[in-house]
């Protein structure tokens, strides 16, 4: 039986079976993806490990800015392993009434620990604050010497993910809970160029536009990549806009988006057509070559 919150009988937690997660590896730097392989191969030669008596890495932490793909990793990675996950986001277990924090993250914990999973705290940093940050009340700091308990208790019997988009809230304790700890930055430049190419399909576009966009992309996020791609896919069904150029394109999008790209790109993209290209030749060597 899935626990629930006392006071508002909601959930506590969602059960996500292997069948259920993602297949697709999400794409990152070669670092990541051997920092993420190296867990993956430790959970697949567990029970060599345990004859050992070398336990594997029991808990990971996956931090890092918004929209970079923290949560699909951490899907991807119990599909992998093979593991249903036990998904909580922690915002929602927070409550209001004394005490019952506290008792929603133990029966959280009790849940999980019954069955052999991963258990998927997303939010993380709703409760894993700073004991000692002067804002807080007593009962935060509770709470968190609560989720320091179940963690330790947890860490012998089985694997455990931690979501964050504000590492800098932890606790220094609960960084020390993790064996694993990966920080997914933005996408670098040859990242964003593989994530159009897969975001845009089914639309073909050459190697120069991929380029072209890649560069109006620079410090983006992944879900800012889907998000411009899913737009430039409707673009193409709308009969006004079908046969208008990128440049346009991107110029309209950025009347739209005007958070989501850089002050740099913004600007080049005000100048004439003949001086954006002049621009980014001198600016995207790799552009020049493929032009």
């Amino acid at each position: 039986i899935i626990p629930v919150d006392k006071e508002t009988a909601a959930p506590l937690l969602e059960v996500i079976l292997p069948e259920k997660l993602p297949i697709e590896e999400p794409i990152f730097t070669t670092q990541i993806q051997e920092a993420v392989n190296s867990v993956i191969v430790e959970w697949a030669n567990y029970s060599q490990l345990i004859e050992m008596n070398a336990t594997p890495s029991r808990s990971c932490l996956i931090y890092g800015l918004p929209g970079t793909g923290k949560t699909h990793l951490a899907k991807w990675l119990a599909k992998r392993v093979g593991l249903p996950i036990v998904l909580a986001k922690l915002d929602g277990i927070v409550s209001s009434f004394l005490g019952t924090s506290s008792r929603n993250i133990s029966n959280l914990f009790s849940f999980a620990n019954k069955y052999k999973c991963i258990l998927l705290l997303d939010e993380f940093d709703a409760i894993a604050k700073l004991r000692n940050d002067p804002q807080e009340v007593g009962e935060v700091k509770r709470i968190v010497n609560t989720l320091l308990q179940c963690l330790d208790s947890r860490n012998e019997i089985g694997f455990t993910i931690g979501v964050t988009n504000h590492e800098q809230l932890l606790d220094p304790a609960i960084w020390r809970r993790f064996d694993v700890q990966i920080e997914i930055p933005k996408p670098s430049k040859e990242v964003i160029y593989s994530l159009l190419k897969k975001f845009t399909y089914p639309i073909e576009y050459n190697d120069t536009e991929l380029f072209f966009l890649s560069w109006c992309l620079q410090e983006a996020s992944g879900a800012d990549i889907q998000k411009l791609t899913n737009w430039l896919k409707r673009m193409q069904l709308i009969p006004e806009y079908r046969d208008e150029n990128l440049i346009d394109l991107m110029r309209r999008y950025i009347l739209l988006n005007t958070g989501r790209i850089s002050t740099l790109v913004k600007d080049a993209l005000s100048s004439t057509t003949e001086e954006i290209y002049q621009f980014l030749a001198k600016d995207n060597p790799d552009l020049k070559k493929k032009d």
